[in-house]
């Protein structure tokens, strides 16, 4: 016998599957969702326990560490999730080499768009608008000739006094 060859059809497909591959996203799929099935439960269960929904309260949830990591973790795993369901719909019903790549490519760029949207709106709210004023505090002064003060109303409260 070959290397390869078995006497038996059990022996020459004993752990390689129909496609002699697939082993590892198969565990990547069945990881991703147990991770969500945790993170699920424990953004419902933390949502349940916040006094109110309002978005003055759960901003100020996310303000927490406690908080914002897990979610970063949570948009980040159902993204990759999401994205494995859809490239395995596209490999199974698109039949084209050129069509399969072109929405594949599509999905992948629709994924990282949505998760990096989604992670940049929770950090905006993680890191609040105390980050965001101090930025633009040091632009504008830097930036600014005049004696006036260069700091808008709504920022006045970050800004530092100069000193003489």
């Amino acid at each position: 016998m070959s290397l390869g060859t078995s006497a038996t059809p059990l022996g020459r497909v004993r752990g390689l599957g129909a496609s002699g591959e697939g082993g590892e996203h198969w565990l990547h799929e069945r990881v991703t969702s147990l991770a969500l099935l945790l993170l699920g439960s424990w953004l419902l269960a933390s949502l349940l326990f916040l006094p109110s929904l309002d978005q003055a309260t759960v901003s100020e949830w996310l303000r927490m560490p406690s908080a914002a990591v897990p979610m970063a973790l949570f948009v980040i795993t159902a993204f990759a999730h999401a994205l494995d369901g859809m490239k395995v719909v596209v490999d199974d019903y698109v039949h084209n080499e050129g069509s399969n790549f072109a929405h594949n490519t599509l999905l992948l760029s629709a994924a990282v768009g949505g998760a990096a949207t989604c992670l940049f709106a929770l950090g905006k709210i993680a890191f609040g608008a105390a980050a965001w004023a101090l930025t633009r505090l040091s632009t504008i002064s830097m930036t600014s000739s005049s004696s006036a003060p260069a700091v808008p109303g709504f920022a006045r409260r970050w800004a530092r006094p100069k000193r003489g």
